[in-house]
């Protein structure tokens, strides 16, 4: 895997859903170069899959992230679970109070204490899903690259309107597409960062995967091109928190 295809990969996985012409567009490369090179990297499985991620906090619901110093398989259902070289599992966990509380305590009898927690901030402004909101969610949920005509014609809709729907929930952060990239294949390397203090090196990370933040502390993942560049990342995060918890990403996996 060269240069090139690491380029292509970090600005898959910061916006997925952008059309070939656009991505050509950012890294001066042609149309059919870049899309030789996407089908190559499909086929040799380094990009596996693409998940749909919702943001419920967006809509009003709870969301927390949960450490472990513990690799063991959990059955239940999640939202989220990053996995670290250093043998600790993160998960994230949505939903309303109640529901919340309860999947908490039942990932917590099942795995142990928790070592880090964060709760994201509930956002200000809650956005209300439309009917065609959920019907475009379940659709996407099935199939993230699907285009809007396509959705459209199974839902027997107009495309303008499904596309500004959509467009509608990526701008406003109700949702977002994440590739499932084979990171043991790969040149990229993902850093996962609990600090109590992440806005003070907000400027130095490029999250796109995952981030909440609030005032003073948060749970991120970030994206960086080479072991290199994650070594002089790592390094300037502790630089600025020494007691920041920062881990190398193996493997993660996201749910609706």
């Amino acid at each position: 895997m060269d240069e090139m295809d690491s380029s292509i990969l970090v600005n898959i996985i910061k916006n997925p859903r952008q059309t070939l012409t656009e991505l050509g567009s950012k890294l001066e490369l042609s149309e059919q170069v870049i899309y030789y090179r996407l089908k190559n990297m499909k086929f040799k499985s380094i990009i596996e899959k693409y998940f749909l991620r919702i943001n419920y906090e967006k809509l009003g619901m709870k969301s927390v992230y949960l450490a472990f110093e513990n690799d063991a398989p959990y059955p239940e259902p999640v939202n989220a679970k990053i996995m670290c070289l250093e043998k600790i599992t993160v998960y994230g966990l949505s939903g309303k109070e109640e529901e919340l509380n309860d999947r908490i305590e039942n990932l917590c009898s099942y795995l142990g204490k928790p070592f880090m927690r964060y709760e994201a901030p509930v956002s200000g402004k809650k956005f209300e899903l439309s009917a065609l909101d959920k019907e475009i969610l379940d659709e996407l949920s099935k199939d993230p690259l699907a285009s809007a005509v396509n959705i459209a014609d199974r839902l027997e809709r107009k495309s303008s309107t499904v596309k500004r729907r959509i467009d509608y929930m990526l701008e406003n952060g109700i949702i977002s597409i994440i590739p499932k990239i084979n990171l043991r294949m790969v040149n990229i390397v993902l850093i996962a960062i609990f600090s109590s203090t992440i806005e003070e090196f907000s400027s130095i990370i490029d999250s796109r995967l995952l981030i909440a933040y609030s005032p003073g502390s948060g749970f991120a993942i970030t994206i960086t091109d080479s072991l290199e560049s994650a070594k002089k990342l790592i390094d300037n995060i502790r630089k600025k928190d020494k007691n920041a918890e920062v881990m190398v990403v193996y493997d993660y996996d996201f749910y609706p």
